[in-house]
């Protein structure tokens, strides 16, 4: 691998916190669309475009709802980006989610990047507002 890669990797981290949500967003994802869980009522249009849906958060994961709204603000290619590294059911390789998007791993890298921080900028301003209104 080119030297500037490894720089470039070693600068530009995801962050941590973020990375989290998004690891608990996609296993209430797919458990929720595997028909498990308790559900809350919600009327939510989700984030792959799929019809609207009733429940299905578990109950003590109100910060995973949270997430699903910060994922669905993203503009592409960021959402396009984070759900299908996200929510790839054929447990395709960085090489493999590459390909499927049709960049060089490392764009892969740089948009999960960016689309941490947008999500936690969107997640601070509504944590703001009500703050605020509160």
């Amino acid at each position: 691998m080119p030297k500037g890669i490894n720089l470039l990797r070693e600068h530009v981290k995801r962050i941590a916190a973020v990375e989290h949500d998004l690891h608990e967003w996609q296993r209430w994802h797919l458990t929720t669309r595997l028909g498990g869980g308790y559900v809350i009522p919600w009327l939510l249009e989700r984030v792959d475009c799929s019809r609207p849906l009733m429940g299905g958060a578990p109950i003590k994961d109100e910060e995973v709802i949270f997430t699903d709204m910060a994922v669905a603000s993203l503009r592409e290619p960021l959402k396009r980006t984070v759900l299908t590294v996200y929510l790839d059911r054929e447990g395709n390789s960085a090489e493999g989610i590459a390909r499927i998007l049709g960049v060089h791993e490392r764009t892969v890298h740089n948009r999960l990047c960016h689309a941490d921080f947008r999500i936690m900028v969107w997640k601070d301003e509504r944590r703001e507002s009500r703050r605020k209104a509160a």
